[in-house]
């Protein structure tokens, strides 16, 4: 039996993990794309951060002959999605609509790193920019553009109905040039501003948020209402933070009267992906992460 060749790999990177895989992560083949691996012999297999594809080297014939058909390009649809319960809310870029998905494409892949990954997507990390309808627009809704989208025929019936995280397009057209080329898509984690929601008689303590690597600043904490009527005091990070599922963000509360810089809590609780809700801030509607602090 000849040796099997790394055909290709793909890895998934996400900030909000970092330094760890991304969590609840899975790169499966579409039904049709899975037909076409076996009938070329290749065997996909997971990896750390996504998927890697070989091939023995006597199909790299077959391969070619494939790839030179130009009624049927050789690629590969790879479907992204996430079990994880964080990942939604902790991920920056994804698709606005349910009718809208994120496509990677090989045929637009960047100039390799160090390292000899390829990035999928424009810029340092994946956007929404990279969203491309998933079904067919009503004929007469777009005068004088195509009413075919990028992905028509290519995902299931069942993946438009709960369309994946992403997509990505694999193409091979020269095999041989193709072998060990390394894609790889990296995800940004949302930003938010915390909002520490302390209990209101501290007021009289002058309480202030305060960071000890000197980073983050926060707004006075102020008088805010909860929805059930009860009072409390809301200090608001002035700028925002990027989600991590493991923050290293070291804030303390300190009392700045009667007794100066008295430390009320040492290591105050840091943000969850679970608890976010919208904000207007300075006119702009904004992501905030609530955090309440108990005696």
């Amino acid at each position: 039996m000849d040796a099997y060749l790394l055909l290709f790999e793909v890895a998934v990177r996400h900030a909000f993990y970092a330094p760890e895989p991304c969590a609840g992560l899975r790169l499966s083949p579409t039904p049709a794309s899975a037909a076409k691996l076996r009938r070329v012999g290749a065997v996909l297999r997971p990896t750390t951060e996504g998927v890697a594809v070989y091939v023995e080297g006597q199909r790299l014939p077959t391969l070619q002959a494939l790839a030179n058909d130009t009624n049927e390009p050789l690629e590969f649809y790879l479907l992204g999605r996430n079990s994880d319960p964080d990942f939604a809310s902790a991920t920056a870029g994804l698709a606005e609509s349910r009718d809208q998905v994120l496509l990677f494409d090989s045929a637009r892949a960047q100039d390799p790193d160090a390292a000899g990954w390829r990035l999928l997507h424009p810029g340092a990390h994946a956007s929404a920019e990279s969203a491309v309808p998933i079904h067919r627009p009503p004929l007469g809704d777009t005068p004088g553009t195509t009413t075919t989208p990028p992905l028509a025929g290519a995902l299931p019936a069942a993946d438009r109905r709960v369309p994946p995280a992403f997509v990505l397009r694999i193409r091979i057209e020269t095999p041989v040039a193709t072998l060990g080329q390394r894609w790889c898509v990296a995800l940004q984690a949302r930003a938010t501003h915390w909002k520490y929601l302390l209990p209101a008689d501290w007021a009289v303590q002058a309480p202030q948020v305060v960071d000890i690597d000197q980073r983050v600043g926060f707004e006075p904490p102020r008088p805010e209402p909860l929805d059930d009527g009860r009072s409390t005091l809301a200090a608001r990070s002035r700028s925002a933070i990027a989600m991590q599922r493991r923050p290293l963000q070291r804030f303390q509360l300190l009392a700045q009267q009667p007794a100066a810089d008295k430390v009320l809590v040492k290591r105050l609780p840091v943000a969850s992906a679970g608890q976010l809700h919208m904000e207007t801030i300075d006119g702009v509607r904004t992501l905030v992460s609530e955090i309440f602090v108990n005696r």
